[in-house]
């Protein structure tokens, strides 16, 4: 995932983003490496946590598009508060994308 990759850069480059922060705030070193560059790494944390959890219905390219977004509308649809894990974005090829967006749209007339 990208953020891992990102969060894998910052933390090898840990030391060198505390130091450039030190010397454009004009503050401590230690001050820079405690608070500002942490609070750097628990952003990009915080975002993956986010991510990891949110929950996404993927389409891939030899799939049945009508087929596929109609289940997918439909467990979106169908769920009625009980969980708070019902996909509410679908990730479709982009050549199918047109077709995909018919589908719901005729759905959502129903």
């Amino acid at each position: 995932m990208l953020l891992e990759a990102l969060l894998t850069q910052y933390m090898n480059n840990y030391d060198a983003i505390a130091h450039a922060i030190s010397l454009e705030m004009c503050v401590p070193i230690d001050f820079s490496t405690k608070v500002k560059a942490y609070s750097g790494k628990a952003h990009i944390e915080s975002a993956l946590v986010t991510l990891k959890a949110f929950e996404f219905s993927r389409i891939v390219d030899n799939a049945n598009i009508d087929k596929a977004v109609t289940h997918g509308v439909f467990y979106c649809m169908s769920n009625t508060g009980q969980s708070c894990n019902a996909a509410t974005r679908m990730l479709v090829p982009a050549s199918k994308y047109q077709q995909a967006v018919r589908v719901a749209k005729l759905l959502q007339q129903k």
